[in-house]
């Protein structure tokens, strides 16, 4: 079975990931979108993600000690983010599986409809077997059939059009503070234009819940929908809310300062997490700052989901939270190709970043690639020279070291030479000397040799702090 789901996880806990991705990779083929949150917390995008997947999945641990306990303060504190997805999740009504840390009883309470089902999180790291992890799979096979029952249900119904329009829904009309003059809806529709939205659909002020608006309601992609009072009292935004369509939501401050939270009417819809909403509700006071706010809401809204296809993939993906932030930078000489890829593709087990200008994706394709090296060298916390007769020929590799060399001693990077052949003899450059130099056959292979160069490299930044 093959189904796209959107994965509300803890991205710093990859051991606990990678535990329920091999449960759920035993079962179905699964593809995961995630919202990597790298960009400001954007409900609207969420919303739009979680609407378009078959499923809802989410990974709850606990983060720190395993053994310690949680107060029920702590317990909320580390859930902000678990509770807004999981507000989403239930308002969408898709089919939906979260497996929880048990620390997490006291605070969790779930409708029946979602599959919840409680882990202990020292068995799903400790060493040795799981043994729930039967039970694990045998609750996701059961989740895989509702979802694959829902999907089939889907394609018997009439086919629909794409979604493909957004809906402006403010008020237009009328007197009033609250009323939003011409100019400020030519704002809004400039800032939609401008990122592709051309399909806009003005609803009717005050709304009227009758068959024509609902059913232009369902036909949107999304909506832009002012949430202050007068909205509330209408009834629209509770209704909005209640039928999951994807919102952007707009306050106008009346007297400049208004804060969204201020409504008697918020904490029914929005005050049950403290993130997400509060800060994603676009208070504005005039046209510039209303297309201000927009600008940065849409530039998140239209950012790249990033999809998780294939095994590799997710493991790939799961393990960048446990790998090092640093920036290396690998300087080798094309001759000893075979021996740096290998120590490049175990450096690139243990850090984020490592430029290998031979990987195919170091080099930006198009660019001039010298230039690039040395933008690339300039912001590198440790460099590797991969020392060889065949590196000191190279008119390219002397100036890599030599600019390795003068960041090392001006304090900003990290440099550790590592020699790669026993039978080698040679006098190197008298600046480059007297550094220490690492030999790889000084060590019974290449991740050990890697392994103690991150040794040295952390002696190093701990002596410089």
């Amino acid at each position: 079975m093959e189904l796209k789901v959107f994965l509300s996880h803890r991205y710093e806990s990859p051991d606990v990931n990678l535990y329920f991705h091999e449960v759920f990779a035993e079962v179905a083929a699964v593809q995961f979108d995630v919202d990597i949150g790298r960009l400001p917390t954007n409900v609207t995008r969420l919303e739009r993600m979680i609407r378009d997947a078959d499923a809802f999945v989410g990974i709850y641990p606990y983060p720190g000690d395993p053994g310690k306990r949680a107060s029920l303060q702590e317990l909320r504190d580390a859930s902000k983010y678990f509770r807004l997805e999981m507000d989403l999740a239930i308002r969408s009504r898709k089919p939906s599986l979260v497996f929880f840390d048990r620390r997490y009883s006291q605070l969790f309470r779930f409708p029946k409809a979602i599959h919840a089902q409680a882990f202990d999180i020292q068995e799903i790291v400790g060493a040795g077997k799981s043994p729930q992890r039967a039970l694990f799979r045998r609750t996701f096979e059961y989740f895989c059939e509702e979802v694959k029952a829902t999907m089939a249900a889907d394609l018997s119904k009439p086919l629909e059009a794409a979604h493909s329009e957004v809906g402006l829904l403010v008020p237009h009309s009328g007197v009033g503070q609250s009323v939003y003059a011409r100019e400020h809806i030519e704002a809004v529709e400039e800032v939609l234009r401008n990122y592709g939205f051309t399909r806009m659909k003005r609803f009717r002020w005050p709304p009227e819940l009758d068959t024509d608006y609902l059913t232009d309601i369902e036909a949107l992609d999304w909506i832009i929908a002012e949430v202050g009072p007068a909205a509330l009292d209408s009834g629209i935004v509770g209704y909005l809310h209640g039928r999951f369509v994807p919102s952007m939501r707009l306050q106008k401050a009346i007297d400049g300062n208004e804060e969204p939270t201020k409504s008697q009417n918020y904490p029914a819809l929005y005050g049950g997490v403290e993130v997400g909403y509060r800060k994603d509700i676009i208070a504005w006071n005039d046209a510039e700052s209303l297309k201000a706010e927009l600008d940065m809401r849409l530039f998140a809204l239209t950012a790249p989901v990033r999809r998780i296809g294939s095994r590799m993939d997710s493991e790939a993906y799961f393990r960048e939270a446990s790998l090092r932030r640093e920036f290396v930078f690998l300087s080798y000489s094309g001759r000893d190709v075979e021996l740096a890829c290998q120590i490049s593709a175990e450096l690139k087990k243990r850090f984020q970043q490592v430029f290998d200008y031979k990987d195919g994706e170091s080099i930006t394709p198009g660019e001039p690639w010298l230039k690039e090296i040395f933008d690339k060298l300039s912001n590198a916390a440790l460099g590797i020279p991969l020392v060889s007769l065949n590196y000191l020929q190279s008119g390219n590799c002397d100036h890599e070291a030599q600019e390795m060399i003068a960041r090392r001693d001006s304090g900003k990077m990290s440099v550790i030479p590592l020699k790669l052949y026993r039978n080698e003899s040679f006098d190197p450059p008298s600046w480059f000397g007297n550094r220490q130099y690492m030999h790889i056959y000084d060590y019974p292979d290449v991740p050990t040799t890697v392994n103690k160069l991150i040794e040295f490299f952390d002696r190093a930044m701990k002596k410089s702090s």
